[in-house]
């Protein structure tokens, strides 16, 4: 963040100031402790010029484990900062960077443990161990749940110590239980203790804020809905006019007379049921021909299998998982500029900012630098052994013309056997990619072939193919087809191949 601050400064400075700044850290391993004496200086040199301070005492300093000891002291005595193995909590939660792991919740574990160390479980009536349990040890993780799933591991751990604490175990000690874990945990009504699964506790927490966020119009809610939109699957669960499943809106917004369209119509009326392509004849006065172009353009699953599922149109993944905290954080911090500064809230600007940044988090996580290093190589078409065909397949997309998709098929001497091309209408290489493939194994299993090698020059088609990566929302069900129709083959290799 100071680096890339200094960066934007940087331009406003003249010549004899740039040149002070100018390639500061070096890129050599053994300089680091030289890059840190380079670094403080420039972040004095940002403080002195833009007359911003920087609180030492609210910062931290985060390295990689594999730091020695020693460079860390210079780290630490060179910012004047202290360094931190992780970035602490926020309101009470483990801010984490990376994956969740059983260790990031070790605080809550120990809370655990201490509380139960002052309480005299020997001394205690089977009644009063019940009445703590319930009353002082429960609400020890309630907060947390409230907003996080906790690893499974987690919960049965701290399940474990409760059930120690009611049967009076001693440390390593082995005990029968008189009565059953989930006996204990019904409801007194029910004959059981009314003691809480923390499992099922913690499900039931996260279940009343999403209930919260689903009926409190003051929490949010707007801002999700805006944000869902139908997959087609079967398109048994969608109605055609009025669920958002194409361009993010429902059809009915955009038609002026709405008087006599059919309210109670489904997407699976208008998908023909003599095959997997759309028949619009019940629909077709009331849309224009560009409308109905772009419906002609989404791919209706061929598997039997694929169902309806509504989608975070704003996540990579169709889920909202990875953009709630970020949510309501830009939510927070909007409601701290209503109160303090009254500033309007605007749902939409703070949507906008939380995506910008959940974006930005799921590149850092899911992506790394690729090698920019070139190297030259011979690319030829290479045969496979009988009795393999090749399929060479590609798509390419225009945001003027659509798209088209288009492939080749070669037996293993290289002969000609078959090829297709289509216009598909729908704009997006990647889309164009996968749709080609798609429409390559389907004219495969109509000429009969049982072995196929798919060559694509899309490395990251060639990846959803082989399930190596997670599909966008927006691929799942065209990814989910070729998964589908795979079996319907004796093997199917899918390659990559160089342009």
């Amino acid at each position: 963040m100071y680096l890339g601050a200094c960066e934007s400064l940087f331009d406003g400075f003249d010549a004899r100031y740039q040149k002070m700044l100018h390639g500061p850290l070096s890129r050599r391993q053994n300089d680091t402790k030289s890059n840190a004496e380079n670094l403080a200086s420039i972040l004095q040199n940002y403080c002195q010029w833009s007359g911003q301070l920087i609180n030492q005492a609210k910062s931290i300093l985060m390295l990689t484990p594999n730091i020695h000891k020693s460079l860390i002291r210079h780290f630490t005595n060179c910012l004047k900062v202290k360094y931190q193995a992780d970035l602490g909590k926020y309101l009470g939660v483990p801010v984490q960077w990376g994956r969740v792991i059983a260790s990031t919740f070790a605080d809550l574990t120990d809370k655990f443990i201490n509380r139960m160390q002052g309480w005299k479980s020997t001394s205690l009536t089977f009644a009063g161990r019940t009445t703590l349990l319930k009353a002082a040890l429960d609400p020890v993780s309630n907060h947390l749940m409230t907003v996080l799933k906790l690893p499974m591991k987690i919960t049965k751990l701290l399940n474990i110590y409760k059930r120690e604490f009611l049967w009076k175990h001693r440390k390593g000690e082995k005990k029968f239980h008189s009565i059953g874990w989930d006996t204990v945990c019904q409801p007194v009504e029910n004959g059981g203790l009314g003691i809480r699964d923390l499992h099922l506790n913690n499900l039931a927490l996260l279940a009343r804020m999403a209930w919260r966020i689903h009926s409190q119009q003051e929490s949010g809610r707007d801002i999700l809905i805006e944000s869902l939109r139908w997959c087609i699957g079967n398109g048994e669960n969608i109605n055609f006019w009025n669920d958002p499943w194409f361009d993010n809106l429902p059809l009915s917004s955009i038609i002026v007379d709405q008087a006599h369209i059919d309210h109670t119509l489904l997407v699976k009326d208008v998908i023909d049921k003599n095959g997997p392509r759309w028949n619009l004849s019940l629909c077709a006065n009331d849309l224009s021909s560009s409308v109905q172009k772009k419906i002609q353009s989404i791919v209706i699953p061929v598997s039997p299998f694929a169902q309806d599922s509504l989608v975070w149109q704003l996540s990579k993944f169709g889920d909202v998982v990875t953009l709630i905290p970020f949510l309501l954080w830009h939510i927070w911090l909007a409601r701290n500029e209503l109160v303090f500064k009254s500033t309007p809230f605007r749902s939409l600007f703070v949507l906008g900012k939380a995506y910008r940044v959940a974006e930005e988090y799921q590149f850092s996580i899911l992506y790394r630098e690729c090698s920019k290093n070139k190297q030259e190589m011979f690319i030829s078409w290479k045969p496979l052994a009988a009795p393999y065909i090749k399929l060479n397949s590609d798509g390419v997309a225009s945001s003027l013309a659509g798209a088209g998709v288009g492939g080749v098929m070669r037996d293993s001497e290289g002969q000609f056997l078959a090829c297709f091309a289509n216009h598909i209408y729908r704009n997006g290489n990647i889309v164009a990619e996968i749709q080609a493939i798609r429409q390559g194994l389907l004219l495969a299993i109509q000429l009969g072939y049982s072995f196929v090698e798919v060559e694509s020059d899309s490395a990251y088609t060639v990846q959803l193919c082989r399930k190596l990566v997670p599909s966008p929302w927006y691929l799942k069900h065209l990814v989910e087809d070729i998964h589908f129709l795979v079996k319907f083959f004796g093997n199917v290799v899918f390659t990559h191949m160089y342009r």
